[in-house]
């Protein structure tokens, strides 16, 4: 069963989270100025220690999207996350010398410089531009300096604070979701819980927060490390959120990774019943809410049809002749690429296609072609700028983690979740931007944080 201990951080963590909720009903900009000036005063006091700028980076992920959503903050204050990553890159080099990484982070730095380098050799073949080719860096490689950094200087004491900062987090999360939607009120796209309401931003961000509740409640219960009621503690609320937000990736994440996780839990008879319980568990819930689902959101009829699913990711993302998800790489290759084969291969080079809210950053290409919401999605975006090759490249570090972790022979409960969420992100890659925006640091160091040197974390 799990105990509640309150800690001097969770003082502050649940302080912060309250002038959150005041902000709903009084918008002060006040209160979003004074929350970013202790995180910028708390950058100042722990700026030397590597451990204490990666919790920071968390802290301020799960609070600045509120903020700029009700237009209390400028969105300009995001570039906080980019001096946290600079200062921590910079411890990182500091370690070079002592060559103490591990394989993974071997892995990682060694396919960030290459994915770099094919990124210039692409660039330079396309009309080389530095200073877009510079930003396109930034963009991609920066939650790779984050998950090195979560993988290499985290220890067991910074795992648990930081479990406890998620856990408040998921909390006040569900609350905020129901302040949204029945005190606001908000519906589907524009529900973000903690992380505000801004459509494109809000359902990929709580997406991630939902996705990491659902793998750690079924691990630990179907692993005897949670009862029953803390598990309903943690579903209920995820796949209520999921509905009135209209997540329907986490309807179908939920059955695979129910299926991965109960692979690689420990078996007996008792986890055989568990795993019996959280079946009909899952399906009564389906049953008994699908009707209510419908009524909130029409899309939801005939969701859990096979054909319609396929149908739903196959189809273009707005119905105007814009890229779809699974049909990603033959869209780019026939419509921007028009099957040139070097293009295929390298893409118009990093930098080429990029986006941004300043205008001298913004490339042709994105001018051009943004109507086609290429960048909305991961792939995509990755393929247009440095092609197959690229593609491959960006996400080898995560297939290399996943290998290497089911060929364990032993396999405890946090490096199940590793599994579990190692296992989504070939989705994540086709269904949005989660590995190229700041809700990846926090997905990366999700994924660090319970690699076997950190399997001792406790619950």
């Amino acid at each position: 069963m799990y105990k509640i201990k309150f800690y001097k951080s969770d003082i502050i963590i649940i302080v912060s989270f309250l002038l959150m909720i005041l902000t709903y009903f009084y918008p002060l900009a006040q209160i979003g100025w004074f929350m970013f000036g202790c995180f910028s005063i708390a950058l100042v006091f722990s700026w030397k220690a590597p451990k204490e700028l990666i919790y920071l980076q968390l802290f301020f992920v799960l609070q600045f999207q509120h903020y700029v959503s009700s237009q209390i903050l400028p969105n300009t204050v995001s570039y906080f996350t980019d001096v946290v990553t600079l200062i921590i890159f910079l411890h990182l080099v500091r370690e070079v010398p002592k060559n103490r990484f591990n394989k993974l982070e071997k892995v990682i730095i060694f396919s960030s410089i290459l994915f770099i380098f094919l990124g210039f050799m692409s660039n330079y073949y396309n009309n080389f531009d530095i200073l877009k080719y510079a930003w396109a860096v930034r963009n991609n490689i920066r939650i790779f300096i984050f998950f090195v950094a979560s993988s290499y200087f985290i220890d067991f004491s910074m795992v648990n604070k930081t479990n406890r900062l998620l856990k408040i987090a998921f909390t006040f999360n569900t609350i905020m979701v129901l302040i949204q939607f029945f005190t606001l009120p908000f519906a589907a796209d524009f529900i973000g819980g903690i992380f505000g309401h801004s459509v494109g931003v809000a359902n990929t961000y709580i997406h991630i927060l939902l996705l990491y509740f659902l793998c750690y409640s079924l691990v630990n219960y179907l692993n005897r490390q949670i009862s029953v009621i803390t598990l309903l503690y943690y579903l209920i609320p995820i796949f209520l959120i999921s509905a009135v937000a209209e997540l329907k990736i986490l309807y179908v994440e939920a059955v695979i990774l129910f299926i991965i996780i109960s692979l690689f839990s420990k078996k007996s008879i008792q986890s055989v019943f568990k795993f019996l319980l959280i079946g009909i568990m899952l399906l009564v819930g389906t049953i008994v809410t699908l009707p209510i689902l419908v009524q909130i959101s029409p899309f939801f009829k005939d969701f859990f049809n096979i054909e319609n699913i396929l149908k739903i990711a196959g189809g273009s993302y707005t119905g105007q002749d814009d890229i779809s998800r699974l049909k990603a790489i033959s869209y780019v290759q026939t419509r921007f690429f028009h099957n040139d084969v070097i293009k295929n291969w390298i893409g118009i080079g990093l930098g080429n296609a990029e986006q941004s809210q300043f205008s001298f950053l913004q490339s042709p290409f994105f001018l051009q072609y943004e109507r086609t919401r290429y960048n909305w999605f991961t792939l995509p975006f990755v393929m247009v700028e440095t092609g197959l090759i690229g593609v491959v490249i960006f996400i080898y570090p995560y297939i290399y983690a996943l290998i290497e972790l089911i060929l364990k022979v032993k396999k405890e409960p946090s490096t199940i979740i590793a599994i579990a969420l190692l296992s989504t992100v070939p989705l994540l890659y086709i269904y949005n931007l989660t590995l190229r925006t700041e809700i990846g640091y926090l997905f990366v160091y999700l994924i660090a944080s319970h690699l076997p040197k950190s399997s001792k974390v406790s619950n």
